[in-house]
């Protein structure tokens, strides 16, 4: 089961992708742009056609970004046809934003390739 998401977490994810690309002066993996980000904290992916289905037509990535149990899926860019595989509530979000903008402060001071 999916569940739209809340605007706040849309915005929380829309500051995430703009801290993205301010650590790594890379493209912002939450609009259509074919980046993608990693750490132990939170995955990030832009939206990509990966696999062909059985009449040979391209399979979406159904899933643009991971953090604990929490996945986010969007239509070509962040905040169009944008669910999540559960509901998450405004103290989760917050928790969410926190840890992730921790976890890029720490890549921005280890200088650590995790970009793809």
């Amino acid at each position: 089961m999916t569940h739209p998401a809340s605007n706040l977490l849309i915005a929380a994810l829309s500051y995430i992708g703009y801290q993205i690309e301010n650590v790594n002066t890379a493209p912002n993996p939450m609009y259509n742009s074919g980046a993608g980000f990693e750490c132990d904290t939170f995955k990030a992916e832009a939206y990509q056609w990966n696999e062909l289905d059985t009449m040979d037509n391209p399979i979406p990535n159904q899933q643009n970004f991971f953090w604990r149990d929490l996945e986010v899926h969007w239509y070509k860019w962040l905040g169009r046809d944008t669910f999540t595989n559960r509901k998450i509530w405004p103290d989760e979000i917050n928790e969410m934003l926190e840890e992730c903008l921790a976890a890029l402060m720490a890549h921005e001071n280890n200088k650590e390739e995790l970009l793809y």
